[in-house]
């Protein structure tokens, strides 16, 4: 060993764990692995019912046919309209005035002095103000015309009655009366007077089509149309039928028919089929309500074969359980379910009955149907009165849903009384079923009984 030489011995430290690092391992490790978790499983999702109806019905656009003809102005002049369009209107109305002279404030000025408004006519003139301030929109001008309009015609009526009275009648200033009963209306189409055996399917090409607008005070020529009249209530729609629709009409006499235009929904008679260069249409003939759609000469309506009303719920939320059936003659009802008396052996062969209260999950008629959980195959179950024994093996399905408003799985039957691909309409008044804001499981195969769901 040298004399002056130092030796350094470095000692190596001992590892000592951090515990706090252990700790936020062990929080990191288990959180990430609570999300792996919870990633790889399928999602509980859930869905409110809801009051829902499901329609089996055709869409089309239809010609409308009716007893309709154009009244042509007798001479030439400025036209004043004195019913308004739409109007019913017997014979011997007052439908316009006709000034010959195109200066009617003439004739009016003439008149001054004279009385011309009756009390009648006035009380009819502040109705329509009335009427017109109880029903005022700002964003409804339109009905600022209608007023004026309807103003203008009980006026120019008034002077006609006043002229004539007076013998005052001006030849220039006629007042022309419909000569038979009928509604009134200020369109022409050239369609006027079609019936289905003069259709012709290039009518329902609307691309082509051209109404003109009878406009109030107008200069008229001779000949010109004046108005439309419309003679009878009886009225018909034409509309083309694809060749699978066909067999569907052919099979009924009526058929409910719903106007878009306003939601209102008519039953039709199927009165005719025609086929016109091998396409097939169909006529249905109505009775009432004419007034609604003369206005126009097509239509948008849905024929309706059949509408359910109910709770609508998800396709994907319906699931098929078996359940074991009980006669309602051997139960005895307790409350929401049931009540059984078993009939078992002890170990010594001795026999027992046992009282045992069992939940019902659906019923018929003569049936309880009772969770195959609940009770095991084989089960005998002893009639009070009789003595008799049912023994518990024959099951039935059921459909239903799982119900989760208590945080658990919980199976409700379901009656379905209409479907398509995605919703059924299930009946709102079972007893073991469903009510409206209930939330079930969306995907019904996802859960089994009593499990617990979280929604989301």
């Amino acid at each position: 060993m040298p004399g002056n030489s130092e030796t350094n011995v470095r000692k190596k430290r001992k590892f000592k764990p951090d515990l706090g690092m252990i700790i936020f391992l062990c929080v990191f490790v288990y959180i990430v692995a609570w999300n792996l978790i919870y990633m790889s499983k399928d999602r509980i999702s859930y869905y409110e019912v809801t009051p829902g109806e499901m329609v089996e019905s055709d869409r089309f656009t239809a010609m409308i046919l009716c007893s309709d003809r154009v009244e042509t102005v007798p001479d030439a002049g400025m036209i004043y309209y004195l019913a308004r369009s739409g109007a019913k209107v017997s014979a011997n109305t007052p439908i316009y005035c006709l000034d010959k002279t195109r200066n009617i404030s003439q004739i009016i000025q003439q008149s001054e002095g004279s009385e011309i408004l009756d009390e009648s006519k006035r009380n009819t003139i502040y109705n329509e103000l009335e009427l017109f301030e109880n029903k005022y929109d700002p964003l409804r001008f339109s009905d600022v015309y209608q007023l004026k309009s309807s103003a203008s015609s009980i006026l120019l009526d008034a002077l006609s009655d006043s002229m004539i009275s007076s013998g005052n009648t001006d030849p220039s200033l006629q007042v022309i009366r419909v000569q038979e009963p009928g509604y009134i209306f200020y369109f022409s189409d050239g369609y006027e007077g079609v019936t289905p055996d003069t259709f012709s399917p290039d009518m329902l090409d609307q691309t082509k089509y051209q109404a003109q607008t009878l406009g109030n005070e107008r200069d008229a020529a001779a000949s010109d149309p004046a108005y439309k009249l419309i003679t009878a209530e009886e009225w018909q729609i034409v509309f083309k039928l694809e060749e699978y629709q066909y067999d569907k009409y052919i099979e009924d006499d009526y058929v409910e028919v719903k106007f878009l235009k306003d939601g209102q929904t008519v039953w039709g008679q199927v009165s005719q089929f025609l086929e016109i260069d091998e396409e097939k249409y169909a006529v249905l003939s109505f009775t009432n309500s004419l007034v609604r759609y003369a206005d126009a000469r097509f239509a948008d309506i849905e024929v309706i074969f059949s509408s359910e009303k109910g709770l609508k719920v998800p396709n994907s939320s319906i699931v098929v359980k078996n359940f074991y059936s009980i006669p309602k003659d051997y139960a005895q009802p307790d409350g929401e379910g049931i009540r059984v008396n078993m009939h078992t052996k002890n170990d010594k062969g001795e026999i027992l009955i046992r009282s045992q209260y069992l939940e019902v999950y659906d019923e018929t008629d003569e049936y309880y149907m009772i969770s195959v959980n609940d009770l095991e195959e084989g089960t005998n179950i002893i009639q009070a009165e009789t003595g008799n024994l049912y023994t518990v093996s024959d099951t039935v399905p059921v459909n239903g849903v799982y119900n989760i408003n208590r945080g658990y799985a919980r199976f409700n039957e379901v009656t379905i009384l209409t479907k398509n691909d995605d919703f059924s309409i299930i009946s709102p008044n079972d007893r073991y079923g469903l009510i409206e804001y209930d939330h079930i499981v969306l995907n019904g195969d996802l859960v089994e009984d009593e499990e617990i769901v979280y929604q989301q």
